[in-house]
Protein backbone atom coordinates (compact mmCIF):
# COMPACT_ATOMS: atom_id res chain seq x y z
CA UNK A 1 0.00 0.00 0.00
CA UNK A 2 1.61 3.18 -1.03
CA UNK A 3 2.71 5.60 1.97
CA UNK A 4 1.01 8.52 0.58
CA UNK A 5 -2.46 6.90 1.71
CA UNK A 6 -1.14 5.24 4.86
CA UNK A 7 -0.50 9.02 5.74
CA UNK A 8 -3.72 10.09 4.66
CA UNK A 9 -5.69 7.56 6.42
CA UNK A 10 -3.93 8.12 9.91
CA UNK A 11 -4.75 11.73 9.45
CA UNK A 12 -8.21 10.96 8.67
CA UNK A 13 -8.40 8.94 12.03
CA UNK A 14 -6.55 11.50 13.91
CA UNK A 15 -9.46 14.01 12.40
CA UNK A 16 -12.14 11.92 13.86
CA UNK A 17 -10.86 11.34 16.89
CA UNK A 18 -10.87 14.71 17.63
CA UNK A 19 -14.06 15.21 16.46
CA UNK A 20 -15.41 11.97 19.11
CA UNK A 21 -13.18 13.85 21.97
CA UNK A 22 -14.89 17.21 21.04
CA UNK A 23 -19.04 15.81 21.57
CA UNK A 24 -18.02 13.87 24.54
CA UNK A 25 -16.66 16.83 26.16
CA UNK A 26 -19.41 18.93 24.83
CA UNK A 27 -21.92 16.47 26.16
CA UNK A 28 -19.98 16.70 29.72
CA UNK A 29 -20.07 20.41 30.22
CA UNK A 30 -23.60 20.93 28.52
CA UNK A 31 -25.66 18.52 30.53
CA UNK A 32 -25.02 17.99 34.49
CA UNK A 33 -26.76 15.83 36.44
CA UNK A 34 -29.41 17.45 39.25
CA UNK A 35 -27.34 15.66 41.82
CA UNK A 36 -24.02 17.63 40.99
CA UNK A 37 -25.56 21.56 41.03
CA UNK A 38 -24.33 23.92 43.29
CA UNK A 39 -26.97 25.31 45.71
CA UNK A 40 -26.77 28.62 44.99
CA UNK A 41 -27.75 31.28 47.67
CA UNK A 42 -26.68 34.32 46.25
CA UNK A 43 -25.54 35.74 42.71
CA UNK A 44 -21.97 35.82 44.20
CA UNK A 45 -21.59 31.92 43.94
CA UNK A 46 -22.23 32.39 40.16
CA UNK A 47 -20.45 30.89 37.62
CA UNK A 48 -18.48 33.86 35.72
CA UNK A 49 -19.29 36.30 39.01
CA UNK A 50 -16.24 38.18 39.38
CA UNK A 51 -15.52 39.01 36.03
CA UNK A 52 -19.31 40.84 35.32
CA UNK A 53 -18.83 42.15 38.58
CA UNK A 54 -15.45 43.99 37.73
CA UNK A 55 -17.29 45.25 34.18
CA UNK A 56 -20.49 46.81 36.44
CA UNK A 57 -18.58 48.49 38.91
CA UNK A 58 -16.66 49.99 36.42
CA UNK A 59 -19.80 51.65 34.62
CA UNK A 60 -21.38 52.21 38.35
CA UNK A 61 -17.77 54.00 38.86
CA UNK A 62 -18.39 56.86 35.96
CA UNK A 63 -22.35 57.44 37.82
CA UNK A 64 -20.66 57.97 41.25
CA UNK A 65 -17.76 60.34 40.07
CA UNK A 66 -20.48 62.85 38.18
CA UNK A 67 -22.44 63.02 41.83
CA UNK A 68 -25.13 61.23 40.82
CA UNK A 69 -26.07 63.80 37.75
CA UNK A 70 -24.63 61.71 34.55
CA UNK A 71 -28.15 60.24 33.43
CA UNK A 72 -26.01 58.55 30.53
CA UNK A 73 -23.86 56.85 32.95
CA UNK A 74 -26.88 55.57 34.84
CA UNK A 75 -28.93 54.30 31.55
CA UNK A 76 -26.06 52.48 30.45
CA UNK A 77 -25.18 50.89 34.17
CA UNK A 78 -29.14 49.93 34.59
CA UNK A 79 -29.27 48.32 30.70
CA UNK A 80 -25.89 46.30 30.94
CA UNK A 81 -26.64 42.68 30.80
CA UNK A 82 -24.43 40.57 33.05
CA UNK A 83 -23.38 36.82 31.52
CA UNK A 84 -23.21 34.59 34.24
CA UNK A 85 -24.27 31.17 34.32
CA UNK A 86 -26.82 29.88 36.65
CA UNK A 87 -28.05 26.35 35.94
CA UNK A 88 -24.75 24.85 36.56
CA UNK A 89 -23.05 24.12 33.40
CA UNK A 90 -20.47 27.06 33.14
CA UNK A 91 -22.20 28.08 30.10
CA UNK A 92 -23.51 31.38 30.22
CA UNK A 93 -26.22 33.33 29.45
CA UNK A 94 -28.27 31.16 27.55
CA UNK A 95 -31.20 31.33 26.03
CA UNK A 96 -33.97 29.25 27.43
CA UNK A 97 -32.46 28.37 30.60
CA UNK A 98 -33.33 29.32 33.88
CA UNK A 99 -32.01 28.62 37.23
CA UNK A 100 -32.53 28.99 41.26
CA UNK A 101 -30.84 32.14 43.12
CA UNK A 102 -31.57 32.08 47.06
CA UNK A 103 -34.95 30.25 46.07
CA UNK A 104 -36.11 32.67 43.27
CA UNK A 105 -36.30 31.70 39.41
CA UNK A 106 -34.33 33.98 37.33
CA UNK A 107 -33.59 33.23 33.31
CA UNK A 108 -29.89 33.10 32.24
CA UNK A 109 -30.17 35.39 29.54
CA UNK A 110 -31.82 38.48 31.73
CA UNK A 111 -29.64 39.20 34.28
CA UNK A 112 -28.56 43.03 34.63
CA UNK A 113 -25.63 45.51 36.39
CA UNK A 114 -28.20 45.39 39.43
CA UNK A 115 -28.94 41.54 39.82
CA UNK A 116 -24.86 41.07 40.23
CA UNK A 117 -24.00 44.45 41.97
CA UNK A 118 -24.83 47.07 44.10
CA UNK A 119 -24.08 50.70 42.57
CA UNK A 120 -24.96 53.18 45.59
CA UNK A 121 -24.07 57.34 44.77
CA UNK A 122 -24.93 59.13 48.14
CA UNK A 123 -28.70 58.30 49.18
CA UNK A 124 -29.22 57.05 45.43
CA UNK A 125 -29.03 52.87 44.95
CA UNK A 126 -29.47 52.11 41.02
CA UNK A 127 -31.46 48.83 41.44
CA UNK A 128 -34.21 47.34 39.50
CA UNK A 129 -36.79 50.26 40.53
CA UNK A 130 -34.34 52.87 40.59
CA UNK A 131 -32.98 52.07 37.41
CA UNK A 132 -36.78 52.37 35.70
CA UNK A 133 -36.54 56.07 37.02
CA UNK A 134 -33.23 56.96 35.77
CA UNK A 135 -34.31 55.06 32.46
CA UNK A 136 -37.21 57.04 31.39
CA UNK A 137 -35.74 60.27 32.61
CA UNK A 138 -32.75 59.72 29.97
CA UNK A 139 -34.47 58.88 27.56
CA UNK A 140 -37.65 61.60 27.93
CA UNK A 141 -35.15 64.41 29.26
CA UNK A 142 -31.59 63.75 28.37
CA UNK A 143 -32.25 62.23 25.13
CA UNK A 144 -35.61 63.84 23.83
CA UNK A 145 -37.63 61.33 23.25
CA UNK A 146 -41.70 61.55 23.84
CA UNK A 147 -42.95 59.34 26.05
CA UNK A 148 -44.48 56.55 23.56
CA UNK A 149 -40.61 55.90 21.98
CA UNK A 150 -39.50 56.10 25.41
CA UNK A 151 -41.69 53.31 26.59
CA UNK A 152 -40.74 50.92 23.25
CA UNK A 153 -37.19 51.22 24.06
CA UNK A 154 -37.27 50.63 27.90
CA UNK A 155 -39.58 47.66 27.26
CA UNK A 156 -37.72 46.61 23.67
CA UNK A 157 -35.25 43.13 23.82
CA UNK A 158 -32.75 45.75 24.12
CA UNK A 159 -34.12 47.86 27.39
CA UNK A 160 -34.69 45.81 30.42
CA UNK A 161 -36.65 42.30 30.08
CA UNK A 162 -36.71 39.15 32.61
CA UNK A 163 -35.32 37.03 29.54
CA UNK A 164 -36.34 34.15 27.28
CA UNK A 165 -36.48 31.21 29.73
CA UNK A 166 -40.15 29.59 30.61
CA UNK A 167 -40.89 32.23 33.17
CA UNK A 168 -42.81 29.81 35.51
CA UNK A 169 -40.64 26.51 36.16
CA UNK A 170 -44.16 24.91 37.77
CA UNK A 171 -45.67 24.53 34.23
CA UNK A 172 -42.90 24.27 31.67
CA UNK A 173 -42.42 21.04 30.42
CA UNK A 174 -39.39 19.05 31.88
CA UNK A 175 -38.18 17.93 28.49
CA UNK A 176 -37.28 21.57 27.87
CA UNK A 177 -34.55 21.53 30.47
CA UNK A 178 -31.55 19.24 30.45
CA UNK A 179 -30.89 20.33 33.74
CA UNK A 180 -32.60 21.35 36.97
CA UNK A 181 -32.00 23.36 40.08
CA UNK A 182 -30.61 21.06 43.48
CA UNK A 183 -33.54 20.81 45.37
CA UNK A 184 -36.33 21.83 42.82
CA UNK A 185 -39.91 20.27 43.22
CA UNK A 186 -42.38 21.17 40.77
CA UNK A 187 -45.19 20.27 42.81
CA UNK A 188 -44.88 22.10 46.15
CA UNK A 189 -43.10 25.40 44.74
CA UNK A 190 -44.66 28.36 44.88
CA UNK A 191 -46.44 30.34 42.37
CA UNK A 192 -43.29 32.48 41.78
CA UNK A 193 -41.91 32.81 38.30
CA UNK A 194 -38.83 34.32 36.04
CA UNK A 195 -40.57 38.02 35.73
CA UNK A 196 -40.89 38.20 39.24
CA UNK A 197 -38.16 41.02 39.70
CA UNK A 198 -39.62 42.64 37.04
CA UNK A 199 -42.82 42.97 37.77
CA UNK A 200 -42.07 44.31 41.59
CA UNK A 201 -40.18 46.76 39.97
CA UNK A 202 -42.69 48.03 38.03
CA UNK A 203 -41.93 47.64 34.58
CA UNK A 204 -44.82 45.24 33.81
CA UNK A 205 -46.81 48.33 34.55
CA UNK A 206 -44.78 50.75 32.95
CA UNK A 207 -44.70 48.32 29.61
CA UNK A 208 -48.37 47.22 29.71
CA UNK A 209 -50.47 50.08 30.73
CA UNK A 210 -51.99 48.18 33.29
CA UNK A 211 -53.41 49.43 36.14
CA UNK A 212 -55.31 52.65 37.42
CA UNK A 213 -53.92 56.17 35.70
CA UNK A 214 -50.62 57.10 37.69
CA UNK A 215 -50.47 61.41 37.75
CA UNK A 216 -48.83 63.66 39.02
CA UNK A 217 -49.00 67.47 39.56
CA UNK A 218 -46.52 70.33 41.07
CA UNK A 219 -46.79 74.07 41.43
CA UNK A 220 -43.44 75.63 42.40
CA UNK A 221 -43.85 79.13 45.46
CA UNK A 222 -41.23 80.60 47.38
CA UNK A 223 -38.80 78.27 48.02
CA UNK A 224 -41.40 75.72 47.53
CA UNK A 225 -42.88 72.76 45.47
CA UNK A 226 -46.53 71.54 46.02
CA UNK A 227 -46.74 67.67 44.68
CA UNK A 228 -50.48 66.29 44.57
CA UNK A 229 -50.38 62.65 43.18
CA UNK A 230 -53.11 59.75 42.28
CA UNK A 231 -53.14 56.48 41.84
CA UNK A 232 -49.85 55.57 43.01
CA UNK A 233 -49.90 51.11 43.22
CA UNK A 234 -47.79 50.77 46.27
CA UNK A 235 -48.22 46.95 46.75
CA UNK A 236 -44.76 46.12 46.90
CA UNK A 237 -43.22 48.29 49.35
CA UNK A 238 -43.02 52.34 49.13
CA UNK A 239 -43.35 54.94 46.27
CA UNK A 240 -40.95 57.69 46.35
CA UNK A 241 -41.04 61.36 45.46
CA UNK A 242 -38.09 63.03 44.92
CA UNK A 243 -37.02 66.43 44.12
CA UNK A 244 -33.71 67.75 43.32
CA UNK A 245 -31.92 65.93 45.91
CA UNK A 246 -34.77 65.67 48.41
CA UNK A 247 -37.01 62.57 49.06
CA UNK A 248 -40.37 62.03 50.47
CA UNK A 249 -41.60 58.12 50.85
CA UNK A 250 -45.17 57.53 49.30
CA UNK A 251 -47.04 55.19 50.85
CA UNK A 252 -50.58 56.10 50.18
CA UNK A 253 -52.31 56.01 46.84
CA UNK A 254 -53.46 59.76 46.50
CA UNK A 255 -51.68 62.58 48.71
CA UNK A 256 -50.04 65.67 48.62
CA UNK A 257 -46.49 66.96 49.95
CA UNK A 258 -44.64 70.35 49.85
CA UNK A 259 -41.04 70.72 49.54
CA UNK A 260 -39.09 73.97 51.16
CA UNK A 261 -36.30 75.74 51.83
CA UNK A 262 -35.40 74.82 47.97
CA UNK A 263 -33.25 77.85 46.24
CA UNK A 264 -34.98 79.87 43.31
CA UNK A 265 -34.75 78.10 40.07
CA UNK A 266 -36.60 75.55 37.65
CA UNK A 267 -37.07 71.79 39.21
CA UNK A 268 -38.53 69.14 38.12
CA UNK A 269 -40.33 66.08 40.23
CA UNK A 270 -39.96 62.57 39.94
CA UNK A 271 -43.03 59.96 41.49
CA UNK A 272 -41.75 56.50 41.08
CA UNK A 273 -44.71 54.14 42.07
CA UNK A 274 -45.54 49.90 40.99
CA UNK A 275 -47.38 51.29 38.33
CA UNK A 276 -44.66 53.47 36.72
CA UNK A 277 -42.90 56.70 36.93
CA UNK A 278 -44.55 60.18 36.40
CA UNK A 279 -42.17 62.95 35.77
CA UNK A 280 -43.10 66.84 35.91
CA UNK A 281 -40.14 69.52 34.95
CA UNK A 282 -40.27 72.95 34.60
CA UNK A 283 -41.13 73.63 38.01
CA UNK A 284 -40.66 77.40 38.70
CA UNK A 285 -39.19 78.39 42.05
CA UNK A 286 -39.46 81.56 42.92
Amino acid sequence: MPKGISALEIIFAMFILIVVAFVVIRLFTGVVSPSTLPNIQDFKDTYNYQREKQKCENLCNRFIESNCQDYSAAASYCLQKVAVSIDGNSVTGEKGHYGMVANLPYCEDGLYCFHVSDCVCGSIKLDAKNCLTYLDTYYREVAGFDEDTTKRLICSDTGVKYGSCCPQPTTCNPKQWSIKPKGFDESTYPDIDATHWWVNAGYKRYCTGGGGALSLDCTGGSGTITCNWDNCEITSGEGILTVDTKTHIVNTVRGSYTFSGLSPGVYKAVLSCDNGVEIRGNIIVG
